[in-house]
């Protein structure tokens, strides 16, 4: 979003931090794999009630993050009826209850449970050499309404997922691609217990306590064939695994605690976000393990190594501690009739970096008649370190917040009808950004800078004549400076131009249809070459492929067709539904990255194709 990061995001919870909203997200792998964002959502079909995204400019409450803004609501559920479903599909299924929990009054229960093994799945489309991803969601939540000015919430998420790929995936990749051996083993879950209660005529209070954990290991080994030939057989591979490993243990207690009231010139709101963290993090190397893909600046690299080697006296490290983050923030709301201005300061600490930082936030609202509305917004964000850059080398404990300035301005008009158009404006100014990395000694530093600026448009018909639809169209330019003496270059995930059409149809009450086309410019790419026989001194023909310039490129522009068709079949109480969901239709592999053979010296281009699920599913 805006040329930033899957990693730069706020991801809330019902207004609970939790970051491992999406599954195999690693930390471990291939680059395209580590880039953040993920795969899967770990929530299930009828589980989220609502959900606001917000691309940057939001208010002094939310920090910790500098990218965008996603608050998640879990459905509520109904106190009065309940309600049963289950779905199955090619890759698993799901089970959800939501109703009275006919234990307390006043008392509603969701409960969604589903596993899935995209093994199989992947088996099926064809796409064997992935691997074998499994994961598992478990998701409650009660509301109690204690009496008419107190609720009581309670949510309860489990996560886990484990990955595998061996010998046989290496076996099925393309003129054996991917020579990688991989394992993975997350355990992730959450805790929160929420109180609200409304005090006197308009005043809120809201207490969160909540209990957060997430437990991962992974290792990444190789499988080379001991013959020339290009279909070997699984005995005829030279396996080593667990070469490299990573672990990663956090857990955090916090509490946040909100209160809002009325006042003469309009609503004044105060919080606090209080949380203690315990971590601990390692990586290490069983061996001194040639890389072949390498960056130039990479330590070791040479003309006369034009490969790097990760040893356990560079690469090994590990980080263990604990600390305290918190947060405060003071804000008021102005009311001048058809103007609203909103005013707000945050003040953030980390003790695991002992600063302090102070964000000022503003944000204006002006209705000029009954269809336009203009706004605007500005201030300064600031994002901690991660704390696996802080442990991947002893000098990274020196690390500092990252910081954005942002301004932005737009407007929403009411067109007639349904249709509205909205479009903003924006500009970011990024500085002391964690760059440097190598991946041999892990050393980072805060030497980037840089700035983004761009607008996004949407034109959006609200459902109504059993069909709705939106156009959008986005369009952002980034440069960053990492400092390296190379200049200003486009960020990682920066796509300058970035559409898509969506629409939504419903025939009658048993038939419903969807389609999305996107289209967006492809991801900035390496500028890159392949040396021959790097290794010849150990008998082995091996190639490398060293970059020599980052995101200096474009991959080819991306572009995608899904549709979804629902039929829904009532019998009795029981309602029989069955859906057939294709992502990308036309099958074109949209390269996001490259595949390089150390063994063949090939590249080949790095893309999911046609992605179809079919399943159906049963309601009572």
């Amino acid at each position: 979003m805006r040329g930033r990061g899957p990693r730069d995001n706020i991801i809330l919870i019902d207004d609970i931090p939790y970051d491992r909203a999406v599954h195999f997200d690693q930390s471990l792998g291939q680059e395209e794999d580590i880039g953040g964002g993920g795969r899967f959502s770990i929530f299930g079909q009828n589980v989220i009630g609502q959900a606001e995204f917000s691309p940057g400019g939001w208010r002094s409450d939310y920090g910790g993050s500098n990218g965008s803004l996603l608050k998640i609501g879990i459905a509520e559920g109904n106190r009065d009826t309940p309600f049963f479903s289950a779905k199955i599909d090619l890759a698993g299924g799901e089970l959800l209850y939501d109703g009275p929990s006919y234990v307390f009054d006043n008392t509603s229960v969701l409960l969604s449970m589903r596993f899935y093994d995209f093994g199989q799945f992947f088996d099926i489309i064809g796409q064997e050499d992935i691997g074998a991803p499994e994961l598992q969601d478990f998701l409650f939540r009660s509301v109690t309404r204690i009496n008419p000015e107190t609720t009581l919430d309670v949510i309860f998420l489990y996560t886990p997922e484990k990955y595998r790929r061996d010998v046989d995936n290496v076996i099925a990749s393309p003129d054996l691609e991917d020579p990688t051996l991989f394992r993975s083993k997350q355990d992730a879950g959450l805790l929160g217990i929420t109180l609200g209660r409304l005090v006197g005529d308009t005043g809120e209070w809201k207490n969160i306590v909540y209990y957060r954990w997430a437990k991962d290991n992974s290792a990444q080994g190789e499988a080379f064939p001991l013959t020339d030939s290009m279909a070997p057989g699984p005995g005829e591979f030279f396996l080593e695994e667990d070469i490299v490993n990573l672990g990663e243990n956090e857990k955090e207690i916090g509490w946040r605690s909100d209160y809002s009231v009325n006042n003469g010139i309009g609503r004044f709101a105060v919080g606090l976000r209080l949380s203690y963290l315990d971590v601990d993090f390692d990586q290490f190397v069983t061996r001194d393990y040639p890389i072949f893909e390498y960056r130039t600046e990479d330590f070791g690299a040479s003309e006369d190594q034009q490969y790097v080697l990760l040893t356990p006296e560079l690469y090994d490290s590990s980080y263990k501690t604990d600390g305290v983050r918190a947060a405060g923030y003071i804000e008021q709301t102005f009311d001048f009739d058809a103007v609203t201005l909103i005013a707000g300061v945050r003040v953030e600490h980390d003790g695991f970096i002992s600063s302090t930082k102070v964000s000022p936030r503003l944000q204006l609202s002006w209705d000029l008649g009954d269809r336009l509305r203009l706004s605007a917004s500005a201030g300064t964000y600031y994002q901690a370190p991660r704390f696996l850059q802080i442990a991947a080398n002893e000098t990274n404990l020196d690390l500092k917040f990252e910081r954005t300035a942002q301004a932005s301005a737009g407007f929403e008009y009411l067109l007639g009808g349904d249709y509205v158009l909205q479009g903003e404006f924006y500009y970011q100014d990024l500085s002391d950004l964690i760059t440097d990395y190598d991946r041999v000694t892990g050393i980072y530093t805060n030497g980037g800078e840089g700035w983004a600026a761009g607008m996004d448009w949407i034109v959006r018909k609200e459902f109504s004549n059993r069909w709705s639809a939106s156009v959008r169209y986005s369009y952002n330019k980034t440069r960053i400076d990492d400092g390296d003496g190379e200049g200003s270059r486009p960020s990682q995930f920066n796509r300058p131009h970035l559409g898509n059409v969506t629409v939504n149809y419903e025939l009658n009450d048993s038939w419903s249809f969807g389609a999305q086309y996107q289209i967006a410019s492809g991801r900035p790419s390496d500028t890159f070459v392949i040396h021959d026989d790097v290794y010849s001194d150990a008998g082995l023909l091996r190639y490398s492929r060293e970059i020599t310039n980052q995101y200096t490129g474009r991959y080819p522009v991306f572009q995608t067709l899904n549709i979804r068709v629902d039929y829904s079949h009532q019998i009795g109480k029981v309602v029989v539904k069955a859906f057939i969901d294709i992502v990308n239709v036309f099958g074109r592999k949209n390269i996001n990255s490259v595949n390089f053979s150390p063994v063949t010296g090939k590249i080949s281009n790095d893309g999911l194709g046609i992605f179809p699920q079919i399943g159906f599913s049963v309601e009572l």
